[in-house]
């Protein structure tokens, strides 16, 4: 059963006026959770409203996004190359929650490599700026498994880790992580 309006509108509120949220997939997660029509379907960036077929339980390894290459969020690496060679070693996912695309004004920085809405590539993480703060969509309940595998090859879990504190700097808008361009 969905949260009470006053709380979802609250929520939203809190998003406009400078704070952040992340939705993560999950059996009661976007229209699964039956978000779609809510005001927090406002603030994501990702629109809902699926009445059926509303998650995908397929592995699939996410595809790094043009936005993606140059976001925070998703850099894991120092360049852009091993960037990219760091999210093409990390494994599979068990599936994500669908939904019907990106929501105005959001970025795409995974996609799921086969399954698309009727604009594009289906989302796998995407982010929003709203008023003065910031959303994440990630559908997917599984990012814990870049921990394990990176683990497993002795590599430590540092692209887990990155990943999620690129998320957090990003969604807190962290003074660290602008980019400051200097001409002369």
């Amino acid at each position: 059963e969905r949260a009470p309006t006053a709380l979802l509108d609250n929520i939203a509120r809190f998003v406009r006026d400078g704070g952040a949220l992340v939705m993560v997939g999950g059996d009661r997660s976007f229209d699964l959770g039956e978000y779609g029509d809510s005001p927090i379907e406002d603030v994501l960036p990702v629109k809902l409203g699926l009445t059926a077929n509303k998650a995908n339980e397929s592995g699939f390894r996410p595809s790094l996004t043009p936005a993606g290459m140059k976001h925070p969020v998703t850099r894991l690496a120092g360049n852009a190359t091993d960037n990219e060679q760091t999210w093409e070693r990390l494994p599979s996912l068990d599936g994500l929650n669908r939904t019907r695309g990106l929501a105005p004004d959001a970025a795409m920085l995974l996609a799921h490599p086969q399954l698309r809405t009727d604009d594009g590539p289906m989302p796998v993480l995407a982010v929003r700026e709203v008023g003065r703060g910031r959303s994440m969509a990630l559908t997917v309940d599984a990012s814990w498994r870049w921990s394990f595998s990176e683990a497993a090859t002795g590599r430590g879990n540092q692209a887990y880790l990155r990943f999620w504190k690129g998320a957090l700097r990003w969604l807190v808008a962290d003074p660290d992580e602008r980019r400051v361009v200097i001409r002369p």
